[in-house]
């Protein structure tokens, strides 16, 4: 019986500062071994000048910078979002909806047969993991492992974090990152699972 093919999900999200009123969340998927993947990553954090602070503490060229290194030609990886707004919305329902379409459209897109996706979600709670992985798979997915992870520890998280930082300023209308969110939708790397048009009333950013 051939192996089943092991995938990666790195999860992050921007809005929990607006109490539940916006939300974007960005999940990174890939196949790429998490310590070829890692390698990658804490090379354009250095590189870069980013290090390992969130995108809101970095200044525009080194956000630039640290986007262009790692999401260079030829690493395989693929960045999916989803944009949610209404009033209270849940933290763990957005989360799961995100990640779900996110797997499932990545292995469409891949001609992925068979696979056990390792998900690792910011900050989500032990208590909360294992009701998540259930509703993952409710959702299709076929799971590993469900846990959470702090963006101060891992690479993949850190990298979730700054293109949801980079997508909440194009939403808020930065002409900027409106650009840069195009130039990566153009090479495909990255795409949103439900479009909607862009908002110009985003609540500044108060945390990615």
């Amino acid at each position: 019986m051939p192996k089943s093919q092991k995938l990666y999900c790195y999860v992050d999200e921007t809005g929990q500062d607006t109490d539940g009123r916006f939300y974007i969340v960005v999940a990174v998927a890939t196949t790429i071994p998490r310590e070829e993947l890692y390698a990658v990553l804490e090379a354009a954090e250095v590189e870069s000048g980013k290090g390992k602070r969130k995108w809101h503490s970095n200044s525009t060229e080194k956000r630039d910078a640290y986007i262009a290194k790692a999401l260079h030609a030829g690493l395989k990886l693929r960045l999916y979002y989803e944009v949610f707004e209404g009033p209270e919305l849940s933290y763990e329902m957005t989360t799961v909806y995100a990640t779900a379409s996110a797997i499932n459209s990545f292995v469409r897109r891949e001609e992925i047969g068979d696979y056990k996706a390792t998900v690792i979600i910011d900050g989500l709670p032990r208590s909360m993991q294992g009701r998540v992985g259930k509703l993952l798979r409710n959702a299709g997915v076929k799971t590993k492992s469900v846990r959470g992870a702090r963006d101060e520890t891992n690479p993949g998280i850190r990298l979730a974090d700054a293109v949801a930082g980079l997508l909440r300023q194009a939403y808020q209308g930065d002409a900027h990152f409106k650009a840069k969110k195009e130039e990566l939708e153009k090479s495909d790397i990255l795409r949103a699972t439900s479009v909607g048009p862009l908002k110009t009333n985003v609540p500044p950013c108060g945390g990615s």
